[in-house]
C-alpha cells in the first residue's frame, strides 16, 4: 500500500462512524473569533467527536493549536450573486 492510500486508510478508520462537529459562527456573529472557535472545537474533541469542520483560515490555525482529532477546514464566500455559499 502507498504512503497517500495508507494516510488515507488511517483518517477513514478514525472518523468512520463518528461525529464531526462544525464550529462555526456567521461573520457579524461576536462569536466569530478564532480563540472562540478553538474553544468550541476543543469541547467537542472533549466530548467525542472525531473530526471538526472549521471555516477560515484564521480560525483553522487556532483549532489546529488545541486539537488533535482531524479538521475539515472551509472556506465560504458568500455572493449576492448565488444562495450557495
Amino acid at each position: 500500500m502507498t504512503d497517500l492510500k495508507s494516510k488515507i486508510q488511517n483518517l477513514i478508520s478514525k472518523i468512520q462512524n463518528g461525529l464531526i462537529v462544525s464550529c462555526q459562527a456567521p461573520a457579524n456573529s461576536p462569536l466569530c473569533k478564532p480563540e472562540i472557535i478553538a474553544a468550541l472545537a476543543e469541547t467537542a474533541e472533549q466530548n467525542g467527536a472525531v473530526g471538526v469542520r472549521i471555516d477560515s483560515p484564521d480560525h483553522i490555525l487556532a483549532v489546529k493549536q488545541v486539537v488533535r482529532v482531524p479538521i475539515l477546514g472551509i472556506y465560504k464566500v458568500v455572493s449576492a450573486s448565488s444562495e450557495v455559499y
